[in-house]
């Protein structure tokens, strides 16, 4: 009997889960900001941060409604960025990956995630899928780049994300 679609994205999502929050607990401090948090947000892995939970519409466990192509905070406010499979939903990519670094401080550390073999979600505003030399020039501004594929093979299905962290100049 095949498994549900539903139940390979909630271990897809414990995988992650268990690789991210090692990420997390190893860079990020002080004043950190989550962009597109949605219900799911990471909020409670940040751990003696102080942390802004956004999303693009308003739902439940965000602090602010926020559009990453357009962030109303000042330069350089946050110690760490972090961007969860949201950047293949922001069309205008560029824009959108300046605003992270324009908040960021000088020698922050931005945190993005996001799928490159996977299946569409979240229709019609699926819209990316990148390579890592995409990323690396996208990413051009930032002093370093560390990009880790990981690959999830469960039940039949190979997804792979493409992580960054990052550190602004």
């Amino acid at each position: 009997m095949p498994v549900p679609f539903f139940c390979r994205i909630s271990v897809i999502r414990f995988l992650f889960d268990r690789k991210f929050r090692r990420i997390v607990n190893e860079v990020c401090s002080g004043r950190v900001l989550e962009l597109g948090a949605g219900p799911l947000s990471y909020k409670h892995l940040f751990v003696g941060c102080d942390v802004v939970s956004t999303d693009i519409e308003e739902c439940s466990g965000i602090d602010e409604v926020a559009d990453v192509r357009d962030l109303r905070y000042k330069d350089g406010s946050f110690d760490c960025v972090v961007c969860v499979s949201v950047l293949e939903h922001v069309f205008e990519i560029e824009k959108a990956i300046s605003e992270i670094y324009r908040v960021l401080r000088k020698g922050g550390v931005a945190i993005i995630n996001t799928p490159f073999l996977y299946p569409l979600h979240d229709e019609p505003g699926d819209y990316y899928r990148f390579t890592e030399f995409a990323y690396r020039r996208l990413l051009k501004d930032f002093s370093r780049v560390e990009i880790d594929v990981t690959t999830l093979l469960p039940v039949g299905i190979v997804m792979c994300h493409l992580e960054f962290s990052l550190t602004r100049k």
